[in-house]
């Protein structure tokens, strides 16, 4: 359909130039009345060249448009991952082995972004890769670190930050307070980083 409509233009542009020059008679200009072979088939080869040149161009810029959709297209399914995540914690606890997975699941996901941009030659911004998997260990940091009460300290008066229980961890207010600002904080960074990657 594109060839059609390109070989459409060429000739209308060429039957309004013939006709354009049967009607006008521009002074101290004149046509000749006779083809000069070589011209011809120097301007018939000028067109392909340059017909070509623009369907390899254009063939090359829609693969990349292409390549760089699928790739966003992941990076979105990321996203989507991680705010689904952070619903889990709309109570104050999960499973432990689910939390530690979790976390581990969306950095070799980004991991393997990263491997596919560099694949496909597209910048894939390392400094802003870099932050977002160092939210990401912090966040498993809180999910999964608890600190147990040091010797000399009074049993009572320490609160854990965490506490697992049959595989189940149960997560202090203070904690999931911290849990729910670092997943705000990784859900906008990768955000961000799909935007950068779209503007490459």
């Amino acid at each position: 359909m594109k060839l059609l409509f390109n070989a459409l233009l060429i000739l209308s542009c060429l039957a309004i130039g013939f006709a354009a020059a049967k009607i006008y008679s521009i002074p101290y200009f004149s046509i000749k009345n006779e083809l000069d072979p070589i011209a011809l088939f120097s301007a018939l080869v000028s067109v392909l060249v340059l017909y070509f040149l623009y369907t390899f161009i254009d063939k090359d810029k829609e693969d990349r448009v292409r390549e760089k959709d699928l790739i966003l297209g992941r990076i979105e399914e990321i996203y989507q991952l991680i705010k689904s995540q952070s619903f889990e914690f709309g109570s104050s606890s999960i499973e432990y082995s689910t939390a530690a997975a979790n976390t581990k699941r969306v950095r070799v996901l980004l991991l393997s972004i990263e491997d596919l941009l560099k694949e496909v030659g597209v910048n894939h911004h390392k400094k802003e890769l870099d932050s977002i998997l160092l939210e990401i260990r912090k966040l498993n940091n809180l999910l999964t670190y608890y600190r147990p009460p040091e010797t000399g300290e009074i049993m009572h008066d320490y609160i854990p930050d965490i506490v697992v229980r049959d595989n189940i961890a149960h997560y202090s207010t203070n904690r999931l307070k911290q849990i729910n600002s670092s997943y705000d904080k990784l859900k906008t960074q990768v955000l961000a980083y799909q935007l950068k990657i779209n503007r490459a």
